[in-house]
């Protein structure tokens, strides 16, 4: 079932009522995709290489950031800050990102990226992707119902 609204005569009216739809379809899909980023958190926590277990731990609770970019949608995890994880201000190099995406050694050996992040990603994102689109369903559904 379609509906199709046209508004027409008063320009200001238009112009608020169009405001407010794109700021409604934002905070729904916003908070589908902090949905998400919650639910992928703990599995990205999970698939961490652990050394001493700081890494995992810090990943666990990290905060989720909506990406602020103009005609994109996005969330991210923040990664957790050298201070939380204990690498000292002089060392050169933040480990997760080596983790993630390998590095050289000061031996000159290259250490292979272990891609904890981007796996858990790319195996979630068929599963995600149908929860998102159920969620903003859901919630557009019961937006409806209560107007």
């Amino acid at each position: 079932m379609s509906i199709d609204l046209t508004l027409t005569g008063d320009n200001k009216l238009r112009n608020k009522l169009d405001k407010l739809e794109r700021r409604l379809g934002k905070t729904i899909v916003n908070r589908a995709m902090r949905a998400s980023a919650k639910r992928l958190r703990p599995l990205i926590a999970a698939a961490v290489p652990v050394d001493r277990g700081v890494l995992k731990k810090e990943i666990g609770r990290a905060k989720i950031r909506v990406l602020k970019r103009r005609r994109v949608v996005g969330v991210g995890i923040q990664m957790p800050t050298r201070e939380a994880l204990g690498i000292p201000d002089s060392a050169k190099g933040y480990y997760p990102f080596a983790v993630e995406y390998g590095y050289t050694h000061r031996s000159g050996t290259h250490v292979p990226a272990n891609s904890y992040v981007r796996k858990t990603v790319d195996t979630q994102t068929p599963r995600e992707q149908a929860q998102i689109g159920r969620d903003i369903g859901s919630e557009i559904e019961r937006r409806a119902r209560k107007t």
